[in-house]
């Protein structure tokens, strides 16, 4: 099942690709066997165990479980808030959205609500934070600093939930820089809070834009 695979970044995409394939094939038949694939996982980290002791790497309490959550660099930050722009006061995006700070969305924001500039930081950072773990726990391949960034970007945008199903993610878990790239321009579009269609946000065709061309750097 791995005997070709020959990194941690290889065992863990094989893995996805297999469990994935079975949720897809299961699908079919209405019944997911989640026995085989809580053995299919503990096959996988036996052979990452494996792999790790080769490399002379002790896997510990404190290396097992979630991976070390990674930060973005300047490159990352400075194309998120220069897309993303600072506003005190409440308003609503595109798509109909209370927004506030540096893109900040959710139930805490309401309709006339201001805050300070410190305040827009803090919650830049706990939103960073989110898209930098669901960036870390999803993407079993090794990323460059600035892959890794251009990605964060995406999710800091799009949300946890749509990068876990996305083909973005599928091409990343499989090492496909070409086809990874090639996602990023799909997620240029917002729903119409009148009419409930999608149309095309040249705000968003930019934003994919050059979050593409910091991946494409590598």
């Amino acid at each position: 099942m791995f005997d070709d695979c020959q990194t941690v970044p290889e065992l863990r995409a094989r893995y996805t690709a297999l469990a994935t394939r079975h949720r897809e094939d299961s699908e079919l038949l209405g019944i997911i066997n989640e026995d085989y694939l809580r053995r299919l996982e503990a096959v996988t980290e036996a052979a990452i165990g494996e792999e790790l002791r080769d490399l002379g790497v002790v896997r510990t309490s404190k290396t097992r479980g979630r991976p070390r959550l990674r930060h973005i660099n300047e490159a990352g930050l400075n194309l998120l808030k220069g897309r993303e722009q600072l506003r005190l006061k409440a308003y609503r995006d595109q798509g109909g959205v209370l927004t506030i700070g540096w893109g900040h969305t959710g139930a805490d924001v309401k309709e006339g609500m201001t805050i300070t500039e410190a305040k827009a930081d803090e919650l830049l950072k706990q939103d960073l934070s989110a898209a930098e773990r669901a960036v870390s726990d999803l993407v079993y391949t090794a990323l460059s600093n600035n892959r890794f960034d251009a990605v964060v970007c995406l999710v800091f945008n799009i949300g946890r939930a749509a990068f876990s199903q996305s083909t973005m993610r599928k091409c990343l878990n499989a090492a496909d820089w070409k086809g990874a790239s090639a996602q990023f321009p799909v997620w240029n579009k917002v729903r119409d809070r009148k009419t409930g269609k999608l149309f095309v946000s040249n705000g968003l065709v930019n934003r994919r834009r050059e979050e593409r061309e910091l991946f494409d750097r590598a």
